[in-house]
């Protein structure tokens, strides 16, 4: 599947980052706190988390599965852990390897992504909450965080709570850095610096061919397109009236009077601004 990220304006969140969610710190450390999960000591997670490392290093996942992987590791068994690394030195590459330490992991502790429920390992907390909590420190633009995390799936809003618990500050945690694009505290513009093709991070309200492109952005930011539809994306919001833009922004859960960062998990949005 491609990659999807989470704009780090939600934590690319969302979200990837962030899932918008979007934000989604001084690096924090990669070693768990001193809370055993599943039996598996700290030590052992600190070597899964360096498996999963090398498995993205040599390009074997993307962003998002790696982030999974960061997340098993906290949650799968000692025995999981071992059949895990042991897996990953005898054949790099094998998809079974990450496959399997998921699958011992099981469901997000805390009772998933429904109402009431938490996300991720953090009990109470839920997608929405931590996106909102990452919008109220100024990490990332202002959106809406149940429209951005009812976009992810239960996998992903796990990841965001798993982020937005670990950020310091501001600052994600290395693992959480490639799926939000946070714009750095809050000063200055959104995440990406400019927002420039590919770098997503929201508009601001305003100017609807800006907030268009940058619609455009954060659709190839989150893998929803191709390097040629996000060209022809980008050259429809100069030629769209100001009706197809906002049903575009629309489309994207992106408010006109407010900016923000968009969100999708297709093409949808792109074939009917571009193609419909």
């Amino acid at each position: 599947m491609p990659q999807r990220s989470i704009p780090s304006s939600f934590a690319r969140t969302l979200g990837r980052a962030g899932l918008a969610l979007a934000a989604l710190l001084a690096t924090a450390t990669l070693a768990c706190d001193a809370v055993e999960s599943g039996g598996a000591s700290d030590a052992q997670m600190r070597q899964c988390k360096d498996s999963c490392d090398q498995l993205k290093f040599f390009d074997c996942n993307d962003a998002q599965e790696h982030a999974s992987c960061f997340v098993a590791c906290e949650q799968a068994s000692a025995s999981a852990i071992d059949l895990f690394v042991s897996c990953v030195q005898a054949d790099i590459c094998d998809p079974a390897c990450v496959s399997d330490l998921v699958s011992d992991a099981g469901p997000p502790e805390g009772g998933g992504g429904g109402e009431g429920g938490g996300e991720g390992g953090s009990s109470g907390t839920t997608c929405a909450q931590a996106c909102s909590d990452f919008v109220a420190d100024g990490c990332m633009e202002p959106i809406d965080c149940s429209a951005a995390c009812g976009l992810l799936d239960a996998g992903e809003r796990s990841f965001v709570v798993y982020c937005e618990a670990r950020r310091d500050g501001c600052e994600l945690p290395p693992e959480c850095t490639e799926v939000f694009d946070v714009d750095g505290g809050g000063e200055g513009g959104g995440a990406g610096e400019g927002g420039g093709a590919g770098e997503g991070g929201g508009a601001g309200p305003g100017d609807l061919q800006a907030q268009c492109e940058s619609g455009c952005d954060d659709m190839i930011t989150w893998d929803c397109v191709s390097a040629q539809q996000h060209a022809d994306c980008r050259s429809q919001c100069a030629a769209a009236d100001d009706a197809s833009i906002g049903t575009f922004l629309g489309c994207l859960g992106i408010d006109p009077q407010f900016g923000g960062t968009g969100f999708c998990t297709d093409a949808s949005c792109f074939d009917v601004f571009v193609e419909g």
